[in-house]
């Protein structure tokens, strides 16, 4: 009854620390945590990059490419890769890349010759015939201004004015997403598009490229659609798709218009061969699963390279590596504005996460999380499981059982991730683990274990120490009352201490008295004894209590009996040596049923042994004297230990108290196994 109401409070504690938990676990603090353990989950999954969509490709702008091209021409490059591009007939073609001005305007308002900028303009009218060449024509990117944007990107954005922005809807519009159910106020709000020059936009689809990160700066969602207030002519939040959307619609071809939002859920691309689900949160955001270091996960071909291979006429090459692919143009070089932290890298490229959301959705390969409910419910298993456990089992092995918990649930949630790329919340439950183990422990410090501290003290004086140990395992046996046990009580007097004392000084008497005392008292606590108490220079001493597995007590006290007698033979050469009287005494030993429990007032009382066989042992011990041995046990003791004893036997006995006699035998010695 005791345990269970132990465990109940344990499981009451478990539900205050759930509580504590659950609260703790829905701020911003614990969060970071929970996206950390994420990222570390993405690095050991990711030793070996995963399988991806195979027509997923990357024309890479590298640190080569800008080394071997002029790049205030990069138009032009652009251009002639374009053309090489096209003639490979890929399905969709997106540039990860902002063409917000012409090249002819930024040369002219830098102060550019006539000659330069005329230059200029036919490096712009070529990239745009580059443009026309593609069916479906390319995604070029553009970007909306957030409001979390820092200070810093916010004044590189020139506001545009009312005849921009009506000129921006003109061509965004033919790229809005109709089909949205649920909160629209939910999804991400984008202000002032900063959309490529009007020949560049006209000739392309647009869709915006915003990459927003998590508040430790890692960026480990991308929005897959976003609102933007227009006027047209009442107000409205208009729903335009991001460029990997896009791209993917275009690989699919899908028009915008039969894309299907239901936010907060998913995004479905309705095809005549199946329905593409896209799972996305309240913000239209996807989490982006890695498949692991761009260069290494997909199929990157350098820039300079796909424009050589155009150059030198390798249509095979560009067949193979551009036929019917999802081609992605975008940059990729060391030190550049577009490398950022994600969960794989500080410093990945960020066309990256376009690369790994296009082919997760065509793979249908996404990062699950558990629901909510689930999130609940885990947390609260952690707590109530790890606060019972603490509380049924020792406080020492509680530690390990709590480290074992702690260690296997987070194995579990890593292995999930790594096994199922499902996301089981780390943090929260393992924190409520460590917890629910602290708060138990302290509360049974504060009950149970203040009950054992007090114990010990207690009765550390009459305890050997493994005897405490289980006295401490099971407190309540140490109860007022007794019960009745079979034990075997050793009692020991001093010979002649009378004469001994009045013949010295007090203080004399006290040294040497305890000096006898001590070394007897230890001979008993190593022998598994509990010492009763102290009659003056008597010891009254018992086997086989308190604990519930002790049968060969009677073995025990009779070796103590023997290290006692082996004992006082050192002390007394000892005193001799010291020119001090050698003290004697005598031993005896009786095996019986006894009562054996804490005897006395509900305030003060001692643990003992009554009965009439304790009083037999204080009897044979005073035969001692007149058989002129050290040790006499009964017959009772010696049929316990006859197979190891070596005995002499004394005949019988009629002691003070009984009519019948009994039979005493002195210990001579024992014979170990």
């Amino acid at each position: 009854m005791k345990t269970l109401s132990r465990l109940a409070v344990a499981a009451l504690l478990g539900l205050v620390c759930f509580g504590a938990m659950l609260g703790l676990s829905r701020t911003d603090f614990m969060d970071r945590f929970e996206w950390r353990t994420y990222d570390l989950r993405f690095l050991t999954r990711n030793v070996r990059p995963l399988p991806v969509h195979p027509d997923v490709v990357l024309i890479g702008i590298d640190d080569k490419t800008r080394e071997i091209l002029p790049w205030t021409m990069g138009r032009v490059w652009h251009a002639d890769v374009m053309r090489h591009v096209s003639g490979a007939l890929p399905m969709a073609v997106g540039y990860d890349i902002l063409f917000k001005e012409r090249t002819q305007d930024v040369f002219g308002e830098a102060g550019g010759t006539s000659a330069i900028v005329e230059e200029a303009k036919a490096w712009d009218d070529k990239f745009l015939t580059g443009l026309l060449l593609f069916e479906p024509a390319p995604v070029l990117a553009y970007n909306f201004v957030l409001p979390e944007d820092t200070e810093e990107e916010a004044a590189n954005v020139v506001r545009p004015t009312d005849e921009e922005l009506a000129r921006s809807l003109a061509f965004l519009k033919r790229f809005e997403i109709t089909k949205v159910t649920g909160d629209l106020d939910a999804l991400l709000v984008g202000q002032d598009p900063s959309l490529p020059d009007s020949q560049f936009a006209e000739a392309s689809q647009l869709g915006f490229i915003n990459a927003p990160w998590d508040p430790d700066g890692v960026r480990r969602r991308l929005p897959l659609v976003m609102t933007w207030p227009v006027e047209d002519p009442d107000k409205r939040l208009a729903v335009f798709p991001s460029l990997t959307l896009l791209m993917v619609c275009n690989y699919l071809q899908l028009e915008p218009a039969a894309v299907e939002v239901e936010i907060d859920e998913a995004i479905r691309l309705p095809t005549p061969k199946k329905t593409y689900v896209i799972p996305i949160d309240a913000q239209g955001r996807l989490l982006v699963n890695f498949a692991g270091p761009t260069t290494e996960a997909f199929r990157v071909a350098p820039f300079w390279q796909v424009l050589n291979w155009g150059r030198n006429g390798r249509t095979d090459l560009l067949d193979e590596f551009l036929g019917d692919k999802m081609v992605f143009v975008g940059e990729m070089g060391t030190g550049t504005v577009d490398t950022k932290p994600t969960p794989i890298g500080q410093d990945t490229p960020l066309v990256a996460m376009h690369l790994n959301a296009a082919s997760s959705i065509l793979r249908q390969d996404f990062v699950q999380k558990t629901a909510p409910a689930a999130n609940v419910g885990i947390l609260l298993v952690c707590c109530l499981v790890t606060a019972v456990v603490t509380a049924g089992i020792p406080a020492r092995t509680s530690l390990l059982a709590a480290v074992v918990l702690l260690l296997g649930y987070g194995f579990i949630a890593w292995w999930a991730f790594v096994g199922s790329t499902l996301i089981v919340p780390m943090v929260a439950p393992m924190a409520g683990i460590i917890l629910s183990f602290a708060v138990v422990i302290f509360y049974r410090y504060l009950t149970e274990e203040r009950q054992k501290l007090w114990i010990r003290k207690a009765l550390g004086r009459y305890l050997s120490p493994n005897i405490m140990t289980e006295v401490l395992a099971e407190p309540g046996r140490l109860r007022l009352g007794g019960e009745r046990r079979r034990l075997t009580v050793l009692f020991s007097d001093i010979r002649n201490f009378t004469p001994f004392c009045e013949s010295r000084e007090p203080e004399e008497v006290v040294a040497i008295l305890n000096e006898y005392l001590t070394h007897m008292t230890q001979q008993i606590f190593e022998h598994s004894g509990t010492l009763d108490k102290y009659v003056g220079d008597e010891i009254v001493a018992f086997f086989g209590a308190p604990g519930a597995h002790h049968a060969d007590h009677a073995l025990n006290a009779a070796r103590a009996a023997l290290a006692m007698k082996a004992t006082l033979t050192k002390l007394q050469d000892k005193w001799r040596s010291e020119g001090r009287e050698a003290l004697d005494f005598g031993v005896g030993l009786n095996t019986g049923e006894m009562l054996v429990g804490n005897m006395g007032s509900s305030d003060i009382f001692d643990y003992t042994v009554i009965g009439d066989q304790v009083n037999l042992g204080a009897r044979v011990e005073t035969l001692t004297r007149k058989y002129g041995c050290s040790i006499i046990i009964t017959e009772s003791t010696y049929n316990e230990i006859r197979d190891r004893a070596e005995v002499r036997e004394l005949g019988e006995e009629t002691v003070k108290g009984k009519t019948r006699p009994i039979k005493v035998y002195e210990l001579v010695a024992l014979e170990e196994a």
